[in-house]
């Protein structure tokens, strides 16, 4: 299940100048870590980290039990062959409970069942039911796969809702990379009005406690609508910067020699997965 993440970015946020970013890995989840644990060493702007961020949050689409799923398939192709009973429980954890779970361990036990030194009536069990397992372990693979590159949207990380206001994920990612300090020459785009008169978006933000919050002004019930439409606002100004800094970005399944699903691109951003890409694109992007 490698994965190919593969992010092109403007550098000076509009200037004519772009570099690349190719992130190999088994999976979205891991790729995206990896995109972003490299960047952070060499970003100069806290806005590609924390759209980095957001990226590998979207790249999760596996429940717990399919993540462990995803695990046990990944460790018994690693070794070719049954892991030790430990080694299993210590991957499945508290899911032994879970009917699928359970289904792709025997799976893979009866897969990976060693022939040698087996002979006579045993030997033809077990043949068999590694021919069996075979084309069923396959298929749970693509399920699998299928699921974890799902459409992802990240419209959600950037949306404000009035009726429950509370500080928006795209927002409280910035804010951690920022240390919650102003972010110099991006405040532009993050100054709003209310009655002609200039909001700097600090004061929508209460950073007094551990963890940044919205601001008291959203309890004023005469101007909480005022303030809800200018984070509304600071929030789809954020993203137009996000989406056109990362101006197109990619996963490619290797697997499936290189045939994978567009994450995004500015045009359409942030949209879900449409399309698919085909080998010489892929070769041209990476």
């Amino acid at each position: 299940m490698l994965q190919v993440l593969s992010l092109n970015f403007m550098d000076g946020l509009g200037q004519k100048t772009s570099r690349k970013l190719v992130a190999f890995s088994d999976s979205r989840a891991n790729a995206a870590m990896l995109a972003y644990q490299i960047e952070k060493e060499n970003w100069q702007d806290a806005l590609r980290q924390a759209v980095c961020s957001l990226l590998l949050e979207s790249a999760r689409g596996l429940t717990a039990p399919q993540q462990v799923e995803v695990d046990l398939i990944q460790a018994f192709e690693a070794h070719g062959k049954i892991l030790k009973s430990d080694k299993i429980e210590s991957i499945v954890g508290k899911y032994w409970n879970d009917a699928q779970v359970i289904a792709t361990v025997n799976g893979l036990t009866d897969l990976y069942t060693s022939l040698d030194g087996l002979q006579g009536l045993e030997c033809a069990r077990a043949k068999r039911r590694k021919e069996k397992a075979a084309p069923l372990v396959d298929q749970r693979k693509s399920e699998l796969r299928r699921i974890a590159n799902a459409s992802i949207r990240l419209e959600p990380l950037f949306s404000f809702d009035a009726a429950n206001p509370q500080i928006p994920h795209a927002l409280q990612k910035l804010l951690e990379k920022t240390k919650s300090s102003p972010i110099g020459t991006k405040e532009e785009f993050l100054d709003g009005r209310i009655d002609g008169q200039p909001v700097p978006w600090t004061r929508l933000v209460d950073f007094t406690g551990e963890e940044p919050i919205l601001s008291d002004v959203f309890s004023d019930l005469n101007q909480r609508q005022d303030y809800c439409n200018l984070l509304t606002e600071l929030m789809t100004g954020l993203r137009r910067e996000a989406m056109g800094t990362l101006f197109s970005a990619s996963y490619f399944d290797i697997e499936t020699q290189g045939i994978g699903h567009p994450f995004m691109d500015v045009a359409s951003a942030p949209l879900p997965l449409a399309g698919r890409v085909d080998l010489e694109t892929y070769r041209q992007v990476v």
